[in-house]
């Protein structure tokens, strides 16, 4: 089973480039909708559930900052798909 995961992601790292690559003079709304894509791929791929908390509770009217503290390599694939 590992060794077929690991078979995928060999398949998907090259994939991935070549869509930076073509997404890469498009304007930003298009990059960030191809980052996000590839987050939600990949986390999908390890099977990582995303459960949201207290979403309701955030401020409509005014900016957030969300910082990651890098304890894995998830982090910023986590705030992409999110």
């Amino acid at each position: 089973m590992y060794i077929l995961r690991s078979l995928y992601l060999l398949w998907l790292i090259p994939r991935s480039w070549i869509d930076a690559f073509l997404v890469r003079n498009k304007p930003f709304a298009l990059r960030y909708a191809c980052m996000k894509k590839w987050s939600e791929k990949l986390l999908s791929h390890y099977r990582v559930i995303l459960d949201v908390q207290f979403q309701e509770q955030l401020p409509k009217e005014q900016p957030i900052l969300f910082v990651c503290n890098h304890q894995s390599e998830f982090d910023m694939l986590l705030q992409m798909a999110v």
